[in-house]
């Protein structure tokens, strides 16, 4: 599944209060939730002289790595060593919606920090982490791991940085979790099996924050992750999910707080977030409410991408539809082509299919090419992945791919879910709507 999703650590639970509406804006009451965490790169080094009392020395097998704090300094800082040309990093950059407010023409020495690891001859596993950065071991603890073991432990340190806020570079402190099981690479990108035991996975840790608001009868879940906590962050995230009695059901959406925030039929966007409270600005309404459950389906009004005939979702009223975004560029997406002819057959003259393909004007051909060879013979709409707020999928609100969405005959939002499990979840609520018919 291809995602904005992050991976949650629920350390602790609080209690999350409801919102007070002042006019038009919303303020959110939030309480901490726990930890979201960002994996981060851990790179061998061969150069083991760059640090001093690295550990492990009598061990059979040990290595010197470091990890890069700040992912985007580090691959800008490709272009400054010659290894990538600047034109080549906008692309990447562009590509990957990176955030490069914060980028140091300079390197950033202390953006690194450096992590040892050794395997003694009973193959227990150790790990020192640089935590105050000073490229010296000597003065920080030694974690052990029994690999064998079915008990799992991952430390948390606080290691010292430094960062760059667009205008100077600063100082901080800022919490990582050190995964010594887990590795960073493919089992393939290792030399040899040695080096992938002596691998280990650095996760930077963001405290959350959860609170619930309610507009009208309507109640959503709204989440703040990757907040300023580590340092100044220009930009971070807020989740919003909307409760839902439909069982399998799944509607959450995730932006930043640089993005207008759509909830329901209203825009809002980011003010500000202060002492656990959330004030977002409304900015203005609009006619759909981004196709949530229970609210018409936006219009779509297009020219099929194969049959070159025209496609109306309202000419298709009066019937269920089932609209299913994909793209040649998503293998979860093209993994679940034999469950969505499954489907089309099971529920055939019953329901209409329409495969949205949120693609780039080039890669049409590579499209067509795909629904010919899988004889996907239902309707198909090329979605122009560059249209951006133009783009049928933002007018869904599509930020997962593949997600299913039904429409009811009355063309209302019934059901929507997102990878293969949301199709299987829509085939069963299919299933129930026709037993007996």
């Amino acid at each position: 599944m291809i995602t904005y999703k992050r991976t949650i650590l629920l350390f602790l639970f609080a209690i999350t209060s409801i919102q007070a509406l002042k006019g038009q804006d919303v303020e959110v009451q939030l309480s901490k939730k726990g930890y979201s965490r960002e994996g981060l790169a851990v790179r061998a080094l061969t150069d083991t002289l760059t640090c001093k009392n690295v550990p492990f020395k009598i061990f059979p097998y040990k290595s010197l790595r470091r990890v890069a704090i700040d992912p985007t300094q580090a691959s800008y800082e490709r272009v400054i060593d010659g290894k990538m040309d600047q034109k080549n990093w906008v692309w990447f950059a562009n590509e990957y919606k990176l955030d490069t407010s914060r980028i140091s023409k300079t390197k950033v020495v202390r953006n690194y920090v450096h992590v040892a690891s050794g395997i003694d001859a009973n193959g227990i596993k150790y790990v020192s982490v640089d935590a105050n950065n000073n490229r010296d071991f000597s003065d920080d603890k030694i974690f052990s791991f029994d690999l064998k073991s079915s008990q799992k432990n991952y430390p948390e340190i606080m290691v010292s940085i430094d960062y760059f806020d667009g205008q100077l570079l600063k100082s901080t402190n800022i919490p990582i979790m050190i995964d010594a099981y887990g590795i960073t690479f493919p089992s393939a990108n290792y030399p040899n099996k040695t080096d992938k035991d002596l691998d280990l996975t650095i996760f930077k840790l963001y405290q959350d924050y959860s609170g619930k608001l309610k507009i009208g009868k309507e109640e959503y879940n709204i989440s703040v992750v990757n907040q300023k906590q580590c340092y100044e962050l220009p930009n971070f995230f807020i989740e919003v999910q909307k409760v839902e009695p439909i069982v399998n059901s799944f509607m959450k959406f995730a932006y930043t707080s640089k993005d207008t925030i759509s909830i329901r039929y209203r825009n809002y966007m980011f003010k500000e977030f202060q002492r656990g409270k959330l004030k977002l600005t409304y900015v203005g309404s609009k006619s759909y409410a981004g196709a949530e459950l229970n609210t018409p389906a936006p219009p779509i009004e297009e020219v099929e991408l194969i049959k070159n005939s025209s496609f109306s979702l309202k000419k298709n009223s009066g019937k269920y539809i089932l609209i299913d975004f994909w793209g040649s560029w998503c293998n979860p997406c093209i993994k679940a082509i034999p469950d969505l002819k499954k489907a089309y057959e099971q529920f055939k003259g019953k329901v209409e299919f329409v495969s949205i393909a949120y693609d780039k004007l080039q890669d049409k051909k590579k499209l067509e090419n795909l629904i010919n060879q899988n004889n996907m013979t239902w309707h198909h709409v090329f979605d122009n992945m560059e249209a951006g707020k133009q783009s049928i999928s933002n007018a869904y609100k599509v930020q997962e791919f593949p997600t299913t969405i039904l429409v009811d005959p009355k063309g209302n939002v019934v059901f929507r879910s997102v990878a293969k499990e949301g199709l299987e979840s829509a085939s069963q609520y299919l299933t129930t709507i026709f037993k007996g018919k």
